[in-house]
């Protein structure tokens, strides 16, 4: 499959803090190029400016209350829903959308393997560790059995599954108690996922 140009990608950044500038750098270096938006995902009352182009609230998360979200949701599940709902809007302008959890992510090398696929979908990365020294850290089997095997740090999606992203933000918002893993195994039933088993991307926590 031929790898999307540059100006049909974008790089989406769910920060709840300050954007680290040599993540943005990482990006430029990396993807040039590339269009880099931001959004918000902490609380609004301590909201900064971020790098980038700064994108609103998509109207799915800007209608639930902000004490359900902040309160409701656990951190994976909230940069998850915004994340997801804010790739929907930005699928109507690129192919592929990347997604990374600032201050969960450092970009050390190229993210042709997260940014395209040998089938439109999503791509999701797979959790790491039985090859990894236990650290206390890495993805154990409770981990697992609780979040489920994806990482909740890095994703891409093509524009084939924006209804899908646009489900899974309304799924989570909707449940407070729903975890990230079992809304995402559902996912595939929808729209093609291709798990991402690739030391290359570490422990995928």
């Amino acid at each position: 499959m031929k790898s999307p140009s540059p100006s049909s990608q974008a790089f989406l950044l769910v920060a709840s803090q300050r954007i680290p500038a040599d993540l943005l750098d990482a990006l430029a270096i990396r993807n040039p190029g590339q269009s880099v938006f931001g959004v918000w995902s902490g609380d609004p009352f301590l909201a900064i400016r971020l790098g980038g182009v700064v994108v609103p609230t998509p109207p799915i998360i800007a209608m639930i209350p902000v004490s359900h979200l902040i309160l409701g949701l656990d951190a994976a599940e909230l940069e998850w829903a915004i994340g997801a709902a804010v790739a929907a809007e930005l699928l109507e302008r690129f192919e592929t959308v990347t997604v990374l959890r600032a201050g969960s992510v450092i970009v050390a090398g190229p993210l042709d393997r997260l940014t395209s696929g040998p089938a439109h979908g999503v791509r999701l990365i797979a959790r790491r560790g039985s090859e990894l020294r236990f650290d206390g850290i890495r993805p154990d089997p409770n981990d697992l059995g609780q979040f489920g095997p994806f990482s909740s740090a890095a994703w891409s999606v093509d524009a084939v599954a924006r209804a899908a992203m646009l489900s899974l933000a309304s799924k989570l918002v909707a449940d407070p108690t729903r975890r990230l893993g079992s809304v995402l195994a559902e996912m595939d039933l929808d729209v093609p996922v291709d798990l991402i088993d690739d030391p290359a991307f570490g422990a995928g926590s």
